[in-house]
């Protein structure tokens, strides 16, 4: 009986052999592309994913307490070497007229910057405020603010109001709050 299922099959395949050999083509490329492309992309994806483990469990280790400590100690000295880059609190003298000299190279209509002394905040850092006030052309501030960010002293815009036809090229007025911070001395923290 095997052999006359034998005989009845060998003719259909030699009839339909461009499918059968199609079929043995699609079956041998998909071993191919098995071995070749997924089974090559397994260490790549256990390395990714060992990586995603690390970064996840790196995560919850600094959430514990002895790492939120180190975190904070690390945090207090950056503090205190950006501290020890700030110029000394007798160079406010100095800076006010640094920001009387960038008003007046941009030709703008100004009153004179003096800086005050706001108190000592955190890490013996003593903050000076001033507030400008500038009616000029509208490219001639977007100078004056380019030149405050690129001066070489520490100055923080903390608030900046323009008023004024800013499309009709007439005068517009700015009034700007900024900030530095000088270093302070550890007999000043006992003043206070």
């Amino acid at each position: 009986m095997r052999q006359m299922d034998y005989q009845r099959l060998l003719p259909v395949f030699r009839q339909y052999r461009i499918f059968w050999s199609v079929c043995a083509f699609c079956l041998l490329l998909n071993l191919l592309f098995y071995l070749i492309g997924v089974r090559g992309q397994d260490a790549e994806v256990a390395e990714l994913r060992n990586i995603y483990l690390e970064l996840r469990t790196g995560g919850k280790e600094q959430s514990g307490g002895d790492n939120i400590l180190e975190q904070f100690l690390r945090a207090k000295a950056d503090l205190q070497v950006f501290r020890s880059m700030l110029p000394e609190e007798k160079a406010s003298e100095d800076i006010s007229l640094e920001l009387n000299r960038l008003l007046t190279r941009g030709g703008l209509d100004a009153m004179p910057v003096t800086l005050k002394p706001e108190g000592i905040v955190d890490l013996l850092m003593i903050r000076y405020t001033a507030e400008i006030r500038v009616e000029g052309a509208y490219s001639r501030l977007k100078q004056l603010l380019a030149d405050i960010q690129n001066a070489p002293r520490l100055f923080c815009i903390e608030d900046l109001v323009l008023s004024g036809q800013i499309a009709g090229g007439g005068p517009v007025e700015m009034t700007l709050h900024i900030a530095t911070y000088f270093r302070g001395s550890s007999q000043a923290a006992d003043q206070q």
